[in-house]
């Protein structure tokens, strides 16, 4: 394996991170329980779980496993717990719990006996600790250290993991499941290596035993391995900025300045940037119910991106969904609030853009089942959508900040595509603006907006009884946290505008239960409650501010508790799925929420939200496990 000066890229990446995490905040006693959603599955301290599947991190070397994760966060790896996990943290908070768990050394547990013949034994230990004899594979030592321990910071251990963790990664190399910063030094090796071959070294290394204060090999630090390395990007040095300040250029023109504004309240990275891959310049898979788009690249690159537009193209594809070639757009591009926008605001978005490094990357094409996939029914599709009609302005239009913020939610930041409930054709019902709506592909609910969302929630993704998760969290990462607090304000005063009726809008709730299964759901419900749940979220569901969601609480101007209506959606995909809050810049290491889907069985799920709905009086109703398997697929 080469050897060369790569490394030095890594470890300024580490000084950089290093340097954004405050000295008290390193110290913090608290760490072991923000990072309680990880030890869920890798055991406490960061040691491996009795089954041994999911591997040890405890010790591991730091610049490994802040890569690992940013590869679970960016797409080089899929592991569907790991990635929503991370989904929504930064650069930062991901290094620090990288170092927190580097720093960690339990003892290794013994190693039981090998089962396997002595032949293949012999194979495992000779690929780990010569090679081949030739070129085809190096020794696993030559990289991973003479003791299989590791090399600090960057080379993991190989010893202490179960022989089926050892297969599962060796084959995720091997058919590109898993994937390495370019150059991909391990995939390639993999791929060379036969069946019994990777059988045999996964045999050997479980089972040899390491000593209990085994530790990566310090020699680490002498080498530069030219293998996986990842480079800083502007967030790492920057902080948290939005996707569009992070690739404004010093130069560009006030025009450009506001377009990267423009391009943040309208989330355009969000669907326009695949993870680990350049921004703007599309791929992404936008999922519907008729099948999935596309985004586009729209960095102005002469031959895939949007380099030959000029700027009356960009207004009529921004407002009307017509390409520069006359086809027209399909409305999973939010064209028809975008509809909203001023030919000023046009030119300003397209200024910005036009500023961005030239991408190249080739646009793919939808992948629709007939009919969508003719786009001949786009234009049946405008003739009869009622998008483009301007939602009322309330009474009061007068006021520029409720004008304001009509325009905001309805605009750019395109809020009915989520919370409007859908037509036959996909068109927002009108007559239920921002109601609330089911969102069938990904298996959330977004509630009805009303009074409640306050700014801390909408820039934070936490407030005093709150917290952020799913698409909601990903909006407030990559939008919301970076609006200005005059549009955040303006935002929310128009949506207190709204109708009551808007709030009043529920989701389907579970299936009907007997008064007996019911009973029976409450009484195991609360054992699992008081198990499980409640060091966090208090005894009563009252929470902990900025560390657990509050699931009931004071109703304003009643004296009396009441539990918060999360929809079931919802409410099972937090308890199965888990994750964190987003991490934002005004609340940069959030708390998170361990994942119950290997831990709890649907039964003890559904009993367990019955025992919160019952008790604590929520219109949600019963939860059978019928409707928990619903939601475990996705």
């Amino acid at each position: 394996m080469r050897l060369g000066h790569s490394l030095l890229r890594l470890f300024l990446s580490v000084i950089c991170l290093f340097s954004l995490v405050p000295i008290a905040a390193r110290a913090d006693a608290d760490m072991a329980r923000r990072v309680a959603p990880c030890t869920q599955c890798h055991g406490d301290e960061g040691r491996a779980t009795p089954d041994g599947y999911y591997p040890r991190i405890a010790g591991k070397p730091v610049a490994y496993l802040y890569s690992q994760l940013l590869g679970f966060r960016d797409g080089r790896r899929t592991h569907p717990a790991m990635v929503g996990i991370v989904s929504g943290l930064s650069d930062a908070y991901l290094f620090e719990m990288a170092q927190h768990f580097a720093n960690l050394n339990p003892p290794y547990g013994s190693v039981a006996a090998s089962s396997e013949k002595p032949a293949v034994l012999a194979l495992g230990e000779r690929i780990a600790l010569i090679g081949s004899g030739d070129d085809r594979l190096p020794a696993c030592a030559s990289c991973h250290g003479q003791s299989l321990t590791g090399l600090d910071p960057v080379m993991p251990g190989l010893t202490g993991l179960s022989r089926d963790y050892l297969n599962a990664q060796l084959g995720a190399w091997s058919n590109g499941a898993r994937k390495a910063a370019a150059p991909d030094c391990m995939a390639d090796i993999v791929k060379r290596m036969r069946g019994e071959e990777i059988s045999a070294v996964a045999a050997w290394l479980a089972s040899q035993p390491v000593a209990k204060t085994a530790r990566p090999d310090m020699q680490g630090r002498r080498f530069a391995l030219e293998c996986g390395t990842h480079k800083a990007g502007p967030r790492q040095v920057a902080g948290l900025r939005s996707e569009a300040d992070a690739h404004l250029k010093a130069d560009a023109s006030a025009s450009a300045r506001r377009g990267a504004y423009l391009a943040t309240l309208g989330n355009c990275a969000g669907c326009h940037s695949m993870p680990g891959k350049p921004a703007f310049a599309g791929g992404q898979a936008i999922e519907t119910p008729y099948g999935a788009i596309y985004a586009n690249n729209i960095t102005p690159h002469i031959e895939t991106g949007i380099g030959r537009w000029s700027a009356d193209d960009f207004y009529r594809a921004l407002t009307q969904g017509i390409s520069r070639d006359g086809h027209r757009l399909y409305p999973a591009f939010p064209w028809p609030y975008y509809a909203r926008f001023s030919r000023s605001d046009s030119d300003d978005l397209y200024a910005f853009l036009r500023q961005l490094d030239p991408i190249e990357q080739v646009p793919r094409a939808p992948r629709l089942r007939f009919p969508y996939d003719w786009r001949g029914s786009l234009a049946f599709w405008t003739a009869t959508n009622s998008l483009r009609k301007k939602p009322d302005v309330p009474a009061a239009s007068a006021d520029p900040q409720l004008i304001r913020g009509e325009w905001l939610v309805n605009g750019p930041g395109h809020c009915g595509a989520c919370h409007t409930p859908k037509g036959l054709l996909g068109q927002d019902d009108g007559s239920r603006h921002l109601a609330g709506a089911d969102m069938p592909v990904n298996g959330w609910y977004a509630p009805g907006l009303g009074a409640s969302d306050d700014a801390r929630y909408l820039h934070a993704g936490v407030d005093e009884r709150r917290m952020a998760a799913g698409p909601m969290a990903h909006v407030i990462a990559g939008s919301l946290q970076f609006w200005t607090a005059a549009d955040i304000d303006a935002a929310r005063r128009y949506i207190q505008s709204l109708p009551a009726a808007v709030s009043r809008q529920r989701p389907s709730t579970g299936a009907a239960l007997a008064a007996s299964d019911i009973e029976r759901s409450v009484a195991n419900g609360e054992k699992i409650y008081r198990r499980q749940c409640a060091d966090c979220h208090g005894e009563r569901g009252g929470g902990e501010v900025g560390k657990a969601p509050a699931l009931q609480w004071p109703a304003r101007g009643d004296k009396g508790a009441v539990s918060r209506v999360t929809p079931l959606p919802n409410a099972v995909r937090a308890v199965l799925n888990g994750g964190y809050a987003p991490a934002t810049s005004g609340n940069p290491r959030p708390y998170g929420m361990p994942p119950f889907r290997n831990e709890l069985s649907s039964q003890a799920i559904a009993d367990v939200l019955t025992f919160m709905a019952v008790s604590w009086k929520s219109e949600s109703g019963a939860v059978s496990a019928a409707d928990v398997d619903r939601y475990r697929g996705n």
